[in-house]
C-alpha cells in the first residue's frame, strides 16, 4: 500500500466518524461579530474579532511554510511539549500528572497524544472511542476530570491494532490532530510526544505554537545521553534558552 493510499484511508476513517453525528450549529470562535453587541455598550458595539491559538511569541517562532492552520472552533492559549528522546522514562505519566494538576486548579486542559505508534493516554484516563464529530471536525474525548483527549486509539476500530505507517503519514496525522479536532477553549494543551528526534517531534516543533517543553529523564548515563539529543533538537528549534 502506498503512502497516498494510507493517507486516504485515514481521511476516510475520520470522514466516517464525522458522519455518525448530526451537524451541530456552532459559531467559529474567530468569526467577527458584526451584528451582535456587548451588553451595556450599545447595541452595535462589536464583540472581539479574531482569536488565534498560541501565544504571539510562540507563533513568531514558526515558519509560515510549516505552520499548521488553526481550527476556527479551537482557541488554545498555551501549548507545552513533553519530550524525552528515550522511551520508557515516564513521558505519558508526567503529561497526565501535569494535565491533572492544571485541571484541578480550574484551567481548561487538553492532551494531544502524539505517540501514534504507542499511544497510552486513553488507557491511563479510561477513555475509549470511537471519537465522534460533525461536518466541522472531530470532537476529543473528555475524561472524568474534564481533560480533553485526542489519540489515534480513539479513531481505531481495535485499540490493540498496530499502527504500521511510515513517518510522513504519522506526522501528517499529528498535524490533523491540531487542524481537524474541535478542541474548543483550552488554557493549556500538553503534547505527549514519542521517543526519538524523528518526524513527529520535528512536525510538532515546526507546525504548532509551542511555548516550551518539559524534558523527562531518569538518572542512568545511557538515558541521559539519549535525552540530551532531544534537548539539543529543542535548542535547534529555538525552544531552549
Amino acid at each position: 500500500m502506498t503512502e497516498e493510499e494510507k493517507q486516504k484511508k485515514i481521511d476516510e476513517a475520520i470522514a466516517r466518524l464525522k458522519s455518525k453525528q448530526q451537524p451541530v450549529e456552532e459559531e467559529p470562535v474567530n468569526k467577527p461579530h458584526e451584528e451582535k453587541g456587548v451588553p451595556g455598550m450599545g447595541g452595535n458595539a462589536p464583540l472581539a474579532t479574531e482569536r488565534i491559538s498560541g501565544t504571539e511569541e510562540a507563533r513568531n517562532r514558526l515558519n509560515a511554510e510549516f505552520a499548521a492552520d488553526d481550527n476556527p472552533f479551537s482557541h488554545i492559549k498555551h501549548v507545552i511539549g513533553v519530550v524525552s528522546g528515550k522511551g520508557g522514562v515516564g513521558k505519558s505519566f508526567v503529561t497526565a500528572a501535569m494535565a491533572n494538576a492544571m485541571a484541578k486548579k480550574g484551567y481548561k486542559v487538553a492532551i494531544m497524544d502524539a505517540d501514534i505508534t504507542g499511544p497510552s493516554i486513553p488507557k491511563m484516563y479510561d477513555v475509549h472511542g470511537p471519537a465522534m464529530g460533525n461536518e466541522n471536525g472531530t470532537y476529543p474525548e473528555v475524561a472524568r476530570n474534564g481533560v480533553k483527549i485526542m489519540s489515534i486509539n480513539l479513531l481505531l476500530q481495535d485499540e490493540e491494532a498496530p499502527v504500521v505507517w511510515r513517518g510522513p503519514v504519522i506526522a501528517g496525522t499529528v498535524k490533523q490532530f491540531w487542524t481537524d479536532v474541535l478542541w474548543g477553549d483550552i488554557d493549556y494543551m500538553f503534547v505527549d510526544m514519542p521517543p526519538g528526534t524523528g518526524d513527529v517531534p520535528l512536525t510538532v516543533f515546526q507546525s504548532l505554537p509551542i511555548d516550551g517543553i518539559v524534558i523527562v529523564t531518569s538518572p542512568q548515563d545511557l538515558v541521559k545521553m539519549i535525552v540530551k539529543k532531544a534537548y539539543n533538537m529543542a535548542g535547534m528549534m529555538g525552544l531552549v534558552w
